[in-house]
């Protein structure tokens, strides 16, 4: 096997290229093009298709949570264009810093819901104008994950707005998380020595049905199908590649698990007062009970004034909103809890739209090792009802 240690580091980097940005070759994206994505690129690149050949208006919405592949679609479906002899040369793709006349103009709008924030929502406002008005072909792609960005456009803009809509969702099977588990971890045809490559496809298939591997990724999965944390899972055995061994061991995937939900967020989660991990505690119960990702502080706290109702007051001491509020604010200090607005809203702080950055593991891990902590609260955090 020492035969193949330089092989091993070739195939290092190229995977770890892959993990970071999804690859950067031809041979990686077409592995990489999970099937939740594969429909989104093909009715987006239709619809930019009609902007750049046939002169067609257009505006849609990319929708989904972190990590379900909004801006992958965009780049993949720019990829593709580009590769077309019709289109290639004819369009540019403008992050909101000019353009040229003479060409399709495509505009990417990130954060789409941040726009509507800002006064008069006037740049929406003069976008939608132009792909009206002007004479050059306009294209606007938005990509957000707030499901009712709609509702966040002022009444005369709704009507501009084409209400098309692509749906992205990290809602993965197993059985999908592991085939893309294969295609991030899989070397192109192209690798130079086709007899490691050889090897290297058998060792794979071996490793995904070796049992301790398929368990880390079974309760990867249960935890989150997210792609961001899956290729964080992946990164730590494929970086062993060429200093271990050359090929992947199963053991670097059960210390990879254990660093993944082992985060620096986690870490500093154990270190704040009882009240802040109540009040993080309720965030979690709310998004899970509600199926929406935004909240505010009136929301949170509620839902806390309802728990401490129900428990003894020896148990889980009752604080005032005031007080709630200063641990609220020092939550969001600490960048576990992130404003949708990046804090630049009028609206009253109590009602100041905000994300929860933490994931459901991650919190009921820290609660059931935070020192002392009262015995309502765990069985509050890790009631699964």
């Amino acid at each position: 096997m020492a035969v193949y240690m330089n092989e091993a580091k070739k195939a290092n980097q190229m995977l770890r290229q892959v993990l970071y940005d999804y690859g950067s070759t031809e041979d990686f994206q077409s592995a990489c093009a999970f099937r939740t994505q594969q429909k989104a690129c093909r009715e987006l690149c239709t619809l930019l298709e009609q902007t750049v050949l046939n002169g067609e208006r257009h505006s849609l919405l990319l929708v989904g949570p972190r990590g379900s592949g909004k801006s992958w679609v965009v780049e993949d479906t720019f990829r593709k264009l580009s590769l077309n002899p019709k289109c290639k040369g004819n369009f540019i793709k403008v992050y909101l810093n000019g353009s040229q006349a003479s060409k399709s103009v495509i505009f990417i709008l990130d954060s789409f819901d941040l726009f509507t924030h800002h006064k008069n929502q006037m740049l929406l406002c003069n976008l939608f104008d132009f792909t009206r008005s002007a004479n050059t072909p306009i294209a606007i792609i938005g990509l957000t994950r707030r499901l009712d960005v709609s509702e966040m456009l002022e009444k005369r803009l709704r009507s501009r707005y084409s209400h098309r809509q692509i749906l992205l969702l990290c809602d993965y099977s197993f059985e999908e998380y592991m085939d893309i588990s294969r295609s991030l971890l899989s070397l192109p045809d192209s690798f130079t020595d086709k007899a490691y490559l050889k090897e290297w496809r058998r060792h794979l298939e071996e490793l995904l049905k070796n049992p301790k591997v398929v368990a880390v990724l079974k309760k990867q999965h249960a935890i989150s199908p997210n792609l961001h944390i899956l290729k964080s899972l992946l990164m730590l055995p494929v970086c062993k590649l060429g200093i271990s061994g050359p090929f992947l061991d199963p053991v670097h995937f059960l210390f990879a698990y254990s660093m993944v939900n082992q985060d620096s967020m986690s870490v500093m989660l154990r270190g704040v007062s009882i009240l802040e991990l109540c009040l993080v505690v309720a965030m979690k119960n709310l998004v899970k009970h509600t199926g929406t990702e935004t909240l505010n502080f009136e929301m949170v706290y509620d839902e806390y004034r309802r728990f401490t109702n129900q428990v003894s007051s020896h148990a889980v001491e009752f604080f005032s909103k005031p007080v709630a509020m200063k641990a609220f604010e020092h939550l969001i200090s600490l960048e576990f809890v992130y404003p949708e607005d990046g804090g630049s809203s009028y609206t009253q702080r109590e009602y100041q739209p905000v994300v929860l950055l933490l994931m459901e593991g991650q919190i009921e891990q820290a609660v059931l090792s935070y020192p002392n902590c009262p015995t309502d609260v765990v069985q509050w955090a890790t009631n699964k009802n």
